[in-house]
Parts: structure tokens; C-alpha cells; sequence
């Protein structure tokens, strides 16, 4: 309740409009305490999954990664969200690479480095054969591409397309065939 949030504002020394402030933080860039718990949740989920391959429990370890890949969706637009996103979504690569699924790997893996082209793959972190598998991403010739046609309602939204814009919907935009993140802001 506002009246609440204001008398118990006022009571602990704090302005009057601890609502009204807390608005403008948000709206100047502060980050909610409850979005950046599911940060830290979906950087858990991550670990816990990663130490689970690291122990051969590759069932459990993929579905972990499978869903902290989806919790990260939500928070792409964020700063830091397409790092933790393309984080979640290397090393599900790297589980389904280790499962034989190469076809899969080779997609997640492409859409990884499409939203963290910066991130050093090493021997260090990695096996070999993803940080082989990684290389021959990077190396790879153009996919074949596809139009996509996105639509928002209500249109008008600024889109990005792994992590760059694509401008606004309604859009027709081509696409290299695979694996992307597609982000609507209004």
C-alpha cells in the first residue's frame, strides 16, 4: 500500500515518496532485488549442471542446463542477461556434444558466439573437443539463410536477433537456418 510504503518511509528517515523513488531508480537503470536473485538462480542452476557433467551425470546435467537456458531468456534484454544466456546455452552445447548429438551442438554452440563473440573457449574450462568444436563454428562458412517474418502486438517494438538490433516490428528479416534469440522491447 502507498500510504504504507510512505509512513514507514517517512518513519526510518527516508523520503516521503519511497514509491516514487523507488520508480525512478528503476527507471534510471536500477535492477530489482528480484530480478537479480534470478541472476544469481540461473547462474546456480548452471553450476550445479556444470558440476554434474564434470561427474558423467549427463542426463541430469542437460536437463539442468535446458532450463536455466529457458529461466535466462527472460533476462537477455538485461546488462549481463546475454552473457549468462550464451553461458547456459556453451555448455548445454558442450553436454550434447559429449552425448553424441553434434548436429544440436554445432546449432548452440553458433548461437552462443552470436551473443558472447568475446568469451575465450579454453583447455583451461573445456574439453578439447568442444574447444575443436567452438574453433570450427567460428570457422564456418555462411549457413543458409531464411526470411522471418516477426510480428508484435503491439507493433512497433525495437527487435534484436542474438544480441544486435534488427529494428522495429513488423519486420521480414533473413536469417542464417539454426538456433536464435529473438528480444521485442516496448
Amino acid at each position: 500500500d502507498r500510504n504504507v510504503a510512505t509512513a514507514m518511509a517517512a518513519a526510518s528517515g527516508g523520503t516521503a515518496d519511497a514509491i516514487g523513488d523507488a520508480r525512478a531508480a528503476i527507471a534510471g537503470g536500477a535492477v530489482p532485488i528480484g530480478t537479480l536473485e534470478r541472476f544469481r538462480h540461473v547462474r546456480d542452476q548452471i553450476d550445479e549442471a556444470w558440476r554434474a557433467y564434470l561427474r558423467v551425470q549427463l542426463d541430469f546435467a542437460q536437463s539442468r542446463l535446458a532450463a536455466a537456458r529457458t529461466a535466462a531468456e527472460s533476462l537477455v534484454a538485461l546488462p549481463g542477461g546475454e552473457a549468462l544466456y550464451a553461458d547456459a546455452a556453451l555448455r548445454l552445447g558442450a553436454v550434447l556434444g559429449h552425448a553424441g548429438r553434434a548436429a544440436e551442438l554445432q546449432a548452440i554452440l553458433a548461437l552462443a558466439l552470436a551473443l558472447d563473440p568475446d568469451r575465450p573457449i579454453t583447455l583451461a574450462e573445456f574439453s578439447p573437443d568442444v574447444v575443436d568444436a567452438v574453433e570450427a563454428v567460428r570457422a564456418q562458412a555462411a549457413r543458409p539463410t531464411r526470411e522471418l517474418a516477426i510480428t508484435t502486438e503491439p507493433p512497433g517494438a525495437d527487435l534484436t536477433i542474438d544480441g544486435k538490433p534488427a529494428g522495429r516490428s513488423p519486420a521480414h528479416v533473413p536469417l542464417a537456418v539454426g538456433q536464435h534469440l529473438v528480444v521485442a522491447r516496448m
